[in-house]
């Protein structure tokens, strides 16, 4: 599958693209989910390649821009801002990560590190807790893994023998717009259909963070965010599960 978010990427990394929409005195915010060490990495990933926000070397370019361009914002200094106390000028930015995947940890953090730019981290973490990656990812990983290439489900046909995008696509639309309850068996249905044993809790945890890993970034110019307990679609819950998966 093409990665959208690397060709806006590398688009990006171009110094004169940024410059020009960089707002003069705003707030720009950059919303990460996954930085891979090398394009390597995101080809042979085996869950949702699409997650990946740039690699390594894109990364280190934008922050360093960001860091020589504008005013890097801190949980503290964007509270500030929003109060209008905020004494240093602009043009500012806020650098975040969503859903704490390892990479955050092993390949973002030395760089923010290295320049001391502070971030912010938004973990689900009933997910972190229990080392379970999300359904995008297991969708995406029982497709890739297929054993069974084609097969028939809900009246629609499907074919992954050059191509698994057209599935992912339907079973992640399925996801997100269908009732939560109504989906809860779909991820067995479907690794049953593609022959894929998803015994390999191990293997799926190491893809996520620890809590001794947010801790320690935490101590280092990261501020920790709540990014729901579950990672449900809000909208496919209940009112009193929305409460439940996004109290303290």
């Amino acid at each position: 599958m093409k990665n959208k978010k690397l060709m806006v990427a590398k688009l990006l990394d171009s110094v004169g693209v940024l410059r020009g929409i960089m707002p003069r005195d705003g707030l720009s915010v950059l919303c990460y989910h996954r930085v891979a060490a090398s394009e390597e990495t995101i080809e042979s990933c085996a869950y949702d390649s699409g997650v990946y926000s740039c690699t390594s070397d894109i990364f280190k370019a934008q922050i360093a821009w960001l860091k020589n361009n504008t005013n890097i914002l801190s949980l503290d200094g964007l509270l500030k801002l929003l109060r209008g106390e905020l004494a240093e000028k602009g043009p500012y930015s806020l650098i975040t990560f969503d859903d704490a995947y390892q990479d955050v940890y092993s390949v973002a953090y030395p760089l923010l590190k290295q320049i001391h730019a502070p971030s912010i981290l938004f973990a689900p973490s009933k997910l972190v807790e229990e080392g379970r990656l999300g359904w995008w990812d297991m969708v995406a990983f029982i497709l890739k893994q297929a054993k069974r290439k084609r097969f028939d489900y809900d009246g629609e046909k499907f074919d992954l023998t050059d191509n698994i995008t057209p599935a992912m696509r339907y079973f992640l639309s399925r996801f997100k717009q269908m009732p939560y309850h109504s989906c809860v068996n779909i991820m067995g249905e479907l690794a049953a259909l593609c022959e894929v044993d998803l015994a390999g809790h191990r293997a799926h945890a190491a893809e996520l963070m620890t809590w001794d890993q947010i801790a320690e970034v935490a101590r280092n110019n990261f501020a920790i965010g709540s990014h729901t307990h579950t990672h449900r679609v809000l909208t496919t819950i209940t009112p009193e599960e929305q409460r439940e998966t996004t109290s303290p």
